[in-house]
């Protein structure tokens, strides 16, 4: 994903495994890099913050990504809070904001009920993309698995699609100019991944939450300041 966000103009930070850990990026480690990143962000840059791992909500309403310390016994020490990373954003100079996360949502018993994400609203517009509706989860491919145009399929569905599309399979006529937007990667994604799942009857289903205004906000193919985190790899 950190290859695929460069070749589109970001400038990458990734939260790496420290050297000669075993585990990944801990839940202070998280927050403190989102801060980071919002704070470093400047005016006329979009910022993208990508998240790779699982989620899950709470009975009361709140969403939540597991960093590596997750602990189900121990929530609010263990786990980041969707709304922690949105208030943080909210903050930054970033012209656009776009918040990737590429998790299920996990359901741990019936008394948690994941809770949707919703729009980030910082100074400026956001877009959220998530890899599974409200109580959903995320399917990794069978062995020589292919998607309805053949292509091999390496990573989660929700990843192999969204590489596909930025590296230029959203940019699709009749309206192919070189430029892929965030409303064309999140119609890609969505309609890639219906269409194998009417085939191979997956129940995994993407959102996409955004202000209509903000709806093309520009990812590939133009000359503008970008930021991007990528937070797990």
């Amino acid at each position: 994903m950190a290859r695929e966000l460069e070749a589109c103009g970001f400038a990458v930070e990734c939260l790496r495994t420290s050297a000669g850990a075993v585990v990944g990026p801990k839940q202070d480690a998280v927050l403190q890099a989102v801060a980071g990143l919002a704070g470093r962000a400047t005016k006329d840059c979009t910022l993208l913050l990508y998240f790779s791992g699982h989620g899950f909500g709470d009975a009361a309403g709140n969403s939540y990504l597991c960093a590596a310390d997750f602990d189900p016994k121990d929530i609010m020490g263990t786990a980041v809070r969707l709304e922690d990373v949105r208030a943080t954003l909210r903050g930054t100079d970033a012209k656009s904001v776009v918040l990737v996360v590429d998790a299920e949502r996990t359901v741990f018993d019936d008394r948690i009920v994941p809770a949707a994400v919703q729009s980030v609203v910082p100074r400026r517009g956001c877009h959220v993309l998530h890899a599974a509706a409200p109580r959903g989860r995320a399917y990794e491919p069978n062995l020589d698995m292919k998607d309805t145009e053949g292509n091999q399929i390496h990573n989660a569905l929700f990843t192999h699609f969204l590489l596909r599309g930025l590296r230029g399979a959203a940019d699709r006529q009749p309206d192919a100019d070189g430029v892929i937007t965030v409303r064309e990667l999140a119609q890609f994604v969505i309609k890639g991944m219906a269409e194998l799942q009417g085939q191979k009857q997956y129940s995994q289903q993407p959102t996409w939450d955004c202000a209509e205004a903000e709806a093309e906000v520009v990812l590939r193919g133009a000359a503008i300041g970008n930021a991007a985190a990528s937070l797990r790899e």
